[in-house]
């Protein structure tokens, strides 16, 4: 009894404190909570919260990131190279290509490496 009488004046004060604060658009929050028309459901799932994980997202970021970098490791690599040998051909003075078994080589490069090779057989 005394306790239903405690319940009675908790809710006696907190009934006059709030007295001031009034709530407008109650039919528009259960509208909105729930949905009868096809385009308040849709509404209603369009504006759901989305939990996402950062270890996935940062996971194909890296790869994403890695597959790039190979991608273009490549093309540096053979842009250094061929940067390389103009740098060989601009030391020597003269810049003249030969092929052999289909594979291009500067002629001054390629004869000081044949030479190498008989010299050590």
């Amino acid at each position: 009894m005394e306790n239903e009488r405690e319940r009675e004046r908790i809710k006696q004060c907190l009934d006059q404190e709030l007295e001031a604060v009034v709530f407008h658009k109650a039919e528009e929050v259960i509208r909105r909570t729930h949905p009868h028309s096809l385009k308040g459901r849709m509404a209603a799932w369009w504006n759901r919260e989305l939990e996402i994980s950062l270890l996935p997202i940062a996971g194909a970021v890296m790869l994403l990131l890695l597959a790039g970098a190979l991608l273009v490791t490549p093309k540096l690599l053979t842009k250094q190279q061929v940067l390389h040998s103009h740098s060989i051909s601009e030391v020597s003075g003269k810049r003249e290509l030969i092929e052999v078994w289909n594979n291009v080589y500067d002629r001054e490069v390629y004869e000081r490496r044949v030479a190498q090779i008989e010299a050590e057989n």
